[in-house]
């Protein structure tokens, strides 16, 4: 197994999340948590019992996830292994899952400023 360290090289910003997400291989399951997650991808980090998952996957492994997204239905999604990182699996959605597009970061309204109306 491949172990590669974090970097920040991939193409479209993540949303740090927290959502526990059931990961399939072949037979095995194991428990994740989704760390940082967009419409195309997301980081997974391996929880105690993904151990026999993580000493089989390779790269370019499909994997399916199960996981709870606030304010959506379960999202069931297939993916593909594009790094295997010591505590993770950088993972990249076999179709881009628009369900997650509202767990972006909305910019905030600047405060209000009563000397505006002067």
């Amino acid at each position: 197994m491949m172990v590669r360290t974090h970097d920040d090289r991939r193409r479209m910003p993540r949303w740090a999340v927290n959502l526990r997400t059931d990961v399939r291989f072949e037979g095995l399951r194991g428990t994740g948590f989704v760390a940082d997650v967009n419409p195309f991808g997301a980081f997974v980090r391996a929880a105690e019992d993904a151990d026999p998952l993580m000493s089989v996957l390779q790269s370019s492994d499909l994997v399916q996830l199960r996981f709870d997204v606030p304010g959506a239905e379960p999202v069931e999604v297939n993916a593909r292994v594009v790094h295997l990182y010591a505590d993770g699996l950088g993972l990249e959605f076999v179709q881009r899952e628009t369900r997650l597009e509202h767990l972006a970061p909305r910019p905030q309204a600047p405060a209000f400023n009563p000397a505006f109306l002067v």
